[in-house]
């Protein structure tokens, strides 16, 4: 009971102190290099670096840095408008550029946007899951679309394969537009709408045919605001009922398990629910409008999923709309009309506290966040704002100012452009990273390889498929032609990053970070290039001048044989008319008769 008490008292925020923050000083020794004037030359690279934080060059001739160029780690994603096909309605021509979605990032919905027959006589995508045969998308025409996304050699990298489309609007109740939200438990897809429950089986061949699931607490589908399928169970943020959790069993039907509540029972509005495993214990985080976000532990053991209510407190972030978890990273969004608050923390459960890492602000509304292994997404309708997370606020000089609703009215000019993803009216998205997935199949988990990174995208009209790499940190310099030749300049180069081996050895790893000094030594050599350039020149004009000089010669010879020729012609006639009887003078050019 004690230890209770004292676990309960520490699961708190980390009250972080200048003590605790540490920065690894790491030394990279001596390297020489050979350079040229002129030449361009990635002096450093870092290909196993996660993120590099202010790279700073120092040398002894200041002018030598003015030429030189720093690069941090950034993410390149394909463009969405060569990488899209479209799937249903007519093509979006909203936005004609990038350029126009960016400058209207506080875009507001048509005044038709809650009228039913505007949604079925436009139909649109409003939502996608993917099964173990392909993508199911169902529109606001109640059709649902079984598609297969194949890479090839086109222009755009893929092309679509429709498999099924299957009108299920003969079993829908009401009439009345809405956004269902659509899951997937092997082998069954599901549709789900305030008053009912849409599901069918997705065999190898195919075919899925739909029917209404037999579903006894109809009453509180209305509640449900989001969802989430972890281990062949179905769990439902509902509202004042807090989480209901389901099992899936083998025919597709669920059966009820349990409730989950927050601590504070006052009034609940629980909006989100989110599930991660930190090292070998798998955690829900409830989020609730009212109250925060509280934590269950899952109990694994037993064939039967079981919940214990985990004594870390609550994470006070009242009036918030999204939660996501990935590992011990955790971001809540909170917004408003205007611009939207990203609160991210590092989650340390078993020892009792938490982390407040850093905020992240973005204009106009975010819907949600997805956290991937490098960054997150944060997800708003037409750009959406790529971070990078795990990396402390005292560390990060391009952390976001603080924004409220003065410094936003003042048009304050605090994000940057280029770490928007440009993907309009967007309806799913999912990240596929290279590495091993898993995917869950009749209660057994089965692994697979991703050999390539790609985003999954899903708009009102369009599905896209978006290659991205990772562009590591390098240190690029260019020699200028005044660098003495033969003279040695030496580089102090110093970066810090945010993941290094050495923070597995601190307490708290966000709380620190790595610092690494390198130097170089680079000798100014004579510039091969521009020697072999300039040789390759002088001989060029080598040989064209022999080839005039060849030329000349040899019109010089054609024209004298041409002059000999005439003149031996002209002495033959001269010849011939002495012989006959005229006089010719050569001096006075005149041929007189006998």
């Amino acid at each position: 009971m004690i230890f209770y008490f004292l676990l309960t008292a520490l699961a708190s925020e980390f009250p972080v102190t200048p003590q605790d923050k540490n920065v690894i000083k790491l030394y990279g020794g001596i390297q020489k290099l050979e350079l040229a004037q002129n030449q361009t030359k990635r002096i450093m690279e870092y290909p196993d670096m996660q993120k590099s934080i202010q790279i700073s060059i120092l040398s002894d001739d200041p002018f030598i840095t003015q030429n030189c160029r720093t690069y941090d780690q950034d993410v390149e994603v394909s463009e969405f408008k060569s990488h899209s096909q479209l799937i249903v309605g007519y093509q979006f021509k909203g936005f004609e550029s990038d350029d126009d979605v960016f400058n209207q990032i506080r875009f507001i919905r048509g005044q038709d946007i809650n009228d039913p027959k505007y949604f079925s006589d436009h139909p649109m995508a409003i939502g996608m899951i993917r099964s173990q045969i392909g993508f199911i998308v169902i529109t606001t025409n109640h059709h649902l679309y079984l598609l297969d996304i194949q890479k090839d050699n086109s222009p755009r990298g893929f092309s679509v394969i429709d498999l099924q489309n299957q009108d299920f609007s003969q079993l829908r109740q009401g009439v009345e537009t809405e956004v269902p939200k659509i899951f997937f438990n092997h082998p069954y897809v599901y549709i789900l709408y305030s008053n009912e429950i849409i599901y069918g089986q997705v065999t190898n061949t195919s075919n899925i045919t739909l029917s209404a699931l037999t579903f006894i607490q109809y009453e509180k589908l209305k509640d449900v605001k989001s969802l989430k399928v972890f281990h062949g169970h179905l769990f439902l943020a509902s509202g004042r009922y807090g989480v209901e959790v389901y099992r899936f069993l083998e025919d597709g039907t669920l059966k009820y398990v349990t409730q989950l509540l927050p601590k504070i029972q006052n009034q609940i509005d629980v909006i989100d629910v989110a599930i991660s495993q930190i090292q070998n214990q798998t955690y829900v985080f409830l989020l609730d409008t009212y109250n925060g976000v509280d934590t269950y532990e899952i109990d694994k053991r037993t064939d039967l999923m079981s919940f214990i209510q985990s004594s870390f407190d609550t994470i006070n972030i009242k009036r918030a709309s999204s939660i996501d978890v990935y590992g011990r990273v955790m971001m809540v969004v909170q917004s408003n009309q205007l611009f939207s608050t990203i609160t991210e923390i590092q989650l340390y459960i078993e020892r009792g506290f938490w982390v407040n890492v850093q905020t992240h602000y973005q204009d106009g509304f975010v819907n949600s966040v997805q956290i991937n292994s490098e960054f997150a997404i944060l997800l708003s309708r037409n750009a959406h704002r790529v971070i990078y997370h795990s990396l402390y606020k005292d560390f990060d000089p391009f952390k976001d100012p603080q924004l409220d609703e003065k410094s936003w009215y003042n048009d304050v000019e605090w994000f940057n452009r280029d770490n928007y993803l440009i993907i309009p009216q967007l309806q799913y998205l999912h990240v596929y990273e290279t590495g091993k997935y898993q995917l869950y199949q009749n209660n057994t988990y089965v692994e697979y390889q991703n050999n390539n990174s790609f985003l999954i995208a899903l708009t009102t009209h369009q599905i896209a498929v978006m290659p991205f790499i990772f562009i590591k940190p390098y240190v690029e310099c260019t020699i200028p032609s005044t660098a003495q030749e033969g003279k040695t300049y030496k580089f102090n180069i110093t970066y810090q990053s945010q993941l290094c081996p050495e923070k597995t050895n601190q307490s708290l790893p966000v709380l620190s970070i790595c610092q690494k000094s390198e130097q170089f030594n680079v000798k100014i050599v004579p510039n091969l290039r521009e020697a072999y350039q300039t040789k390759s020149f002088y001989i060029t004009i080598l040989i064209v001048s022999i080839v005039l000089l060849i030329v000349v010669i040899f019109t010089a010879r054609v024209c004298w044989r041409k002059y000999q020729l005439r003149k031996q012609k002209v002495e033959l006639e001269r010849q011939s008319l002495s012989k006959r009887g005229y006089d010719t003078d050569r001096n006075n050019e005149s041929i007189s008769g006998i």
